[in-house]
C-alpha cells in the first residue's frame, strides 16, 4: 500500500505540480536528431513489432481456445506500458496529420485490453481474487476508459490520464471495495467451499485439491494473519493460539491447519516438483509396505516366488518352473495365474488399490506412502488355485494404472490353511 501511495498518488501529482498553471508559459522543447530517431524508428518499431507478435499469439489462442496460465495478462500489461510510453514520446512530434496514428496506437491498446480482461476474468473465476489480480483488473478497467477517451475525444487532455489513475489507486486502498478487503473475502469464501466439498478430507484426497487448499491457507495467513481463518476454522485457531503460548513452539500455522484438516501441507515448491519431475502420464504415487516379508511358515502352498512387474521393461510374465507349467502374469492392474495357456486365476486388483489409497500412511512425502504390511496382503482362491500376495511396493499413476509391482507370491492348487508368520 505504501508503494502504491508513493508512486501512484504522490509521484503522479508531483509530476502534475511541475506543469505551469498557464500551459502557454511552458517553453516548447524540440527533440534532437537522436531523440527523434529513437522515438520514430526504434520505440515505434518496438511497439509495432510487439503488437504484431501479440496479435498473432492472441489469434492462435482464440482459434485453438487454449488459454495460457497467467502469462497473457502480463504480456498485455507490458504491451500497454510500451504503447503508452510511445504515445508520450511522440508528444513533441505530433502534427495534425498524425491523428490516425494516435488512434491506431490507442486502438491497439484497446484491443489488447479486451484480451487482458478475458485472461484476468478466467484467472479470477478459477482461483478467486487476490491483490495482484485486483490491481490487474483495475488497471484493465482504467486502460479501457483511457483508450476510449483518447480515441473518441479529439482534444483529449493528458491530465485526465493521471487524475483518473490517482483516483483509482486511492480508491483501491480504503473501504470495503479495497484490494485487501475484497481479496480476503473472496479467498475466505473459496477456502470454505473447497473444504466443504473435499472428500475424503484426509491424505487420500487428490493432490491437486490438497495443494489448492494449502495454497489458500498460506495466502490468507501471510497476508492477513491467523484471524483470517477465524470464521472458517475457529476450533483450529483456538488450538493454535493455545499452542503458541509456548515460547518454544515453532509450529508453522498453515502446517498446523492442514494437519488438523487431515493431510500434510503441499507447498508451491512441492507442487511444482510434482508437475515438473515427470510427464503428466507418468506422475504417480509410490506405495511401500512397512516391512518386507522374508521368512514364512507355510502349509498347503506348493510354491513361493518373487514377482516383479515394470511397464517400461514390457516383462509381464514369470514362469514358476518348467515342471509345473505355471506362469504368473501382470497386466492392466490384473494378476494372472496361467497353466498350459489356461487361466487358473484372474485377479482384479482395482478394489485393493482403492482400499490402500484410503489407508492412513506415514506422513513422509506426498508421493511416497508407507502402508501397514497387513494391509498390503491379498488373498484369492477358487476351485482351481489359491494365491496369497505379499505386496512389497507398487507405483500408481494418476490415471489409476500401476506401472511397477513387486511382491512375494504363495501359490497352491488346493485351498490352504492360514499362514503362520
Amino acid at each position: 500500500q505504501l508503494g502504491v501511495l508513493i508512486f501512484g498518488l504522490y509521484g503522479v501529482n508531483f509530476f502534475l505540480a511541475q506543469i505551469p498553471k498557464y500551459i502557454l508559459l511552458l517553453q516548447v522543447r524540440t527533440y534532437s536528431n537522436i531523440e527523434t530517431i529513437f522515438t520514430k524508428y526504434i520505440l515505434s518499431s518496438l511497439a509495432l513489432g510487439y503488437f504484431l507478435i501479440l496479435f498473432s499469439y492472441n489469434a492462435k489462442i482464440l482459434i485453438l481456445m487454449e488459454w495460457p496460465k497467467g502469462i497473457l495478462a502480463w504480456l498485455s500489461l507490458l504491451f500497454a506500458m510500451i504503447a503508452i510510453s510511445t504515445y508520450f514520446f511522440w508528444t513533441p512530434l505530433w502534427k495534425s496529420e498524425n491523428i490516425k496514428f494516435k488512434r491506431l496506437l490507442w486502438g491497439a491498446i484497446l484491443l489488447q485490453t479486451f484480451m487482458l480482461g478475458m485472461a484476468i476474468w478466467m484467472r479470477i473465476d478459477a482461483y478467486g481474487v487476490t491483490e495482484s489480480r485486483y490491481f490487474i483488473a483495475l488497471f484493465g478497467i482504467w486502460l479501457l476508459i483511457m483508450s476510449l477517451y483518447f480515441i473518441l475525444i479529439k482534444d483529449a487532455s493528458y491530465k485526465w490520464f493521471f487524475v483518473t489513475l490517482s483516483l483509482l489507486l486511492v480508491g483501491s486502498q480504503f473501504g470495503k471495495y479495497s484490494a485487501s478487503e475484497i481479496s480476503r473475502t473472496q479467498q475466505s469464501i473459496r477456502l470454505q467451499k473447497m473444504i466443504t466439498e473435499a472428500t475424503p478430507l484426509s491424505e487420500a484426497l487428490e493432490i491437486r485439491t490438497k495443494y489448492e487448499i494449502s495454497d489458500v491457507i498460506v495466502y490468507l495467513y501471510e497476508h492477513y494473519g491467523t484471524e483470517s481463518l477465524q470464521t472458517i476454522a475457529p476450533e483450529i485457531i483456538k488450538e493454535y493460539e493455545a499452542l503458541s503460548t509456548d515460547r518454544n513452539s515453532t509450529t508453522y500455522f498453515p502446517n498446523f491447519v492442514t494437519k488438523k484438516l487431515g493431510f500434510k501441507l503441499i507447498n508451491r515448491w512441492e507442487w511444482q516438483d510434482y508437475i515438473n519431475t515427470t510427464p503428466q502420464q507418468n506422475r504417480g504415487i509410490v506405495f511401500n509396505s512397512t516391512k518386507e516379508k522374508n521368512t514364512f511358515k507355510v502349509e498347503g502352498y506348493q510354491w513361493i516366488t518373487n514377482f516383479y512387474y515394470n511397464k517400461k521393461s514390457k516383462i509381464e510374465a514369470k514362469i514358476i518352473s518348467n515342471e509345473s507349467n505355471l506362469t504368473l502374469k501382470f497386466k492392466d492392474n490384473r494378476f494372472y495365474v496361467i497353466e498350459h495357456n489356461r487361466y487358473l486365476a484372474d485377479i482384479n486388483l482395482n478394489k485393493f488399490i482403492v482400499s490402500v489409497k484410503n489407508e492412513p500412511h506415514g506422513n513422509i512425502y506426498y508421493r511416497y506412502r508407507v502402508i501397514d504390511s497387513k494391509k498390503m496382503e491379498y488373498d484369492y482362491n477358487n476351485t482351481k488355485v489359491s494365491v496369497k500376495l505379499f505386496i512389497n511396493s507398487f507405483i500408481l499413476l494418476d490415471d489409476g494404472n500401476i506401472t511397477d509391482f513387486s511382491c512375494k507370491v504363495l501359490l497352491g492348487r488346493e485351498t490352504p490353511p492360514s499362514i503362520k508368520n
